[in-house]
């Protein structure tokens, strides 16, 4: 996803004309603070769209809207989606959907359940209704760590992560009742891939517990989700900040930079 520039278009040597060399100075200066200017409520107006068109966005998707800064010498500002890495999938590649409209990318998690063979290749992961769910309604990054562990999901780097028997024994809790009972205290996982013995549960990952595993939820759908329709349009909230605000900006810039030079 390319970055939006913002850029000075007018001719600097007709607005020049008629300025003496002392006014003409503060130029660059202030055409540097008016593009960074531009670029910061450009952001803004973007975080607010993501605000206003998503679903409760968590604060990473929020902060993904990046600035790159003018100078005296590019005289060129840019807003972008982030990019980076660092922690995880970038932002970039899951609002692309969002912003391009078509299929998102598939997550890690996901992922790494289809390489293991879990989860149908064209389907994406949902919460179920039996899915823990944080403040912002999505799945905690812990416990979907806590499922790929339990169901061995993690590739040759990082199959020391892999959940042991012993552990899922404990977190099993098995225990027997006075009539000979099994039952769950803690929790067991299962997949379902919608066919063969488990064909009345829909392809997921579920829950069990209780008497003999009895109590049973879905906690991962795997669903076939059709292609997004753009609802952040990016570029368009950027070009029309900038249409409707930059003159404005560039005037006061303007005049706090003579106004700060004669002082």
């Amino acid at each position: 996803m390319a970055a939006i520039e913002i850029s000075v278009r007018t001719n600097v040597r007709e607005f020049e004309r008629g300025l003496n060399d002392w006014v003409r100075k503060q130029i660059p200066f202030a055409t540097v603070q008016s593009l960074n200017a531009m670029a910061w409520e450009s952001r803004g107006a973007v975080q607010d769209a993501m605000r206003s068109d998503f679903d409760n966005p968590v604060p990473r998707t929020i902060n993904s809207v990046r600035v790159g800064k003018a100078t005296k010498q590019s005289l060129r500002a840019t807003v972008w989606i982030d990019d980076e890495p660092n922690k995880g999938i970038p932002p970039e590649k899951w609002l692309s959907a969002e912003i391009l409209g078509g299929p998102r990318h598939h997550k890690r998690f996901e992922r790494a359940l289809q390489a293991r063979g879990l989860m149908p290749s064209g389907t994406y992961a949902v919460p179920g209704a039996g899915a823990p769910l944080d403040a912002s309604g999505n799945i905690p990054g812990s416990f979907l760590v806590q499922l790929l562990s339990y169901l061995a999901a993690f590739g040759e780097q990082g199959y020391r992560a892999n959940m042991t028997d012993k552990r899922r024994k404990r977190l099993h809790n098995i225990v027997v009742s006075e009539k000979g009972y099994k039952k769950i205290a803690g929790v067991a996982y299962f997949v379902s891939k919608g066919t063969g013995r488990n064909l009345h549960l829909p392809a997921g990952i579920y829950s069990k517990t209780g008497t003999h595993g009895s109590d049973i939820k879905p906690v991962i759908r795997f669903v076939r989700i059709p292609s997004y329709v753009e609802r952040l349009p990016f570029g368009q909230i950027v070009e029309q900040r900038v249409k409707s605000r930059f003159d404005e900006i560039l005037s006061e810039q303007f005049a706090r930079a003579i106004a700060s030079a004669k002082r």
